[in-house]
């Protein structure tokens, strides 16, 4: 088998069909983890032929997301939620690129919510090569021996119809519930993933001083983070800033610029940023 679709669900039925339509003759299985629905949602997974596993929630997407990777049977992985799916051209998009693809970490063109800009979600990666998935919550694949790079796939989209926007106070809530236990994680990745999210939080929240504290928390990390993860750092220094403009903090703004350049000198972000304080007023 080429492809593996795997999925983590709970109360989906509204949503699903969509999802699994767009997989049909794409996907070559499909592994779906349910984690306590009682909706038509099994029945519905059924109907399109997917694989069912039971699990129960244990707080933790992360490691939910890997207990269906353990399941997968091909040979690449494709990672979708229930409220995404994939139009029929980013279907034949997929299967081509597959038939050529260098072994990566692939992020496809995504939008969080339709209030929010375009970004890109790592979703396709080769299976059985170490790849799992890091995070409590906001959780991302990763390759923890460093070989697979990351790679953009800029020709496709995977479409997503959120069915609560990422900014309600509910959201919000729920997942800093979920990020508050990885704050004091015995290890430094995880918990510089908690810390990075926490600030991004601390920020919808406009709690700009706590935001603060927990982006230098997370910087101090990076020296302990695997190489193959350091060039995250970056994101944290994309958030200070951001602070020190918003803040209209001259010297943090140079002093968060210096270092930066100092540790990502070839960044493309780096060139975007004026050295001169004057240019941004």
């Amino acid at each position: 088998m080429l492809l593996s679709a795997c999925l983590i669900v709970k109360n989906e039925a509204e949503v699903l069909p969509r999802c699994l339509q767009s997989l049909q003759g794409v996907a070559d299985e499909i592994v779906l983890v349910d984690t306590g629905s009682i909706d038509q949602t099994q029945e519905i997974a059924r109907r399109f032929g997917a694989k069912i596993f039971e699990l129960p929630w244990s707080q933790h997407f992360g490691q939910t997301r890997n207990f269906a990777l353990a399941q997968a049977q091909a040979d690449w992985i494709f990672s979708i939620d229930a409220d995404e799916w994939l139009t029929p051209a980013a279907g034949l998009t997929l299967k081509a690129h597959l038939r050529v693809a260098a072994p990566a970490i692939y992020a496809l063109k995504w939008q969080q919510h339709p209030a929010l800009p375009w970004s890109q979600k790592a979703v396709l990666f080769p299976n059985h090569r170490g790849v799992a998935y890091l995070g409590r919550v906001h959780e991302l694949p990763w390759d923890a021996f460093g070989q697979l790079a990351f790679a953009l796939l800029p020709e496709m989209t995977l479409s997503h119809a959120p069915t609560s926007s990422p900014l309600s106070p509910s959201k919000i809530a729920n997942y800093r519930e979920l990020l508050q236990q990885d704050l004091t994680h015995s290890n430094p990745l995880e918990r510089f993933h908690a810390l990075r999210h926490w600030a991004q939080s601390e920020l919808m929240l406009h709690s700009d001083r706590a935001a603060e504290e927990a982006l230098l928390q997370a910087w101090a990390l990076v020296p302990q983070l695997p190489l193959a993860c350091r060039l995250w750092g970056a994101s944290v220094l994309d958030s200070l800033l951001f602070l020190a403009c918003e803040a209209r903090d001259e010297a943090a703004y140079t002093h968060w610029r210096q270092v930066y350049a100092l540790h990502y000198p070839e960044s493309e972000k780096l060139r975007q940023l004026p050295e001169n304080w004057n240019t941004i007023q």
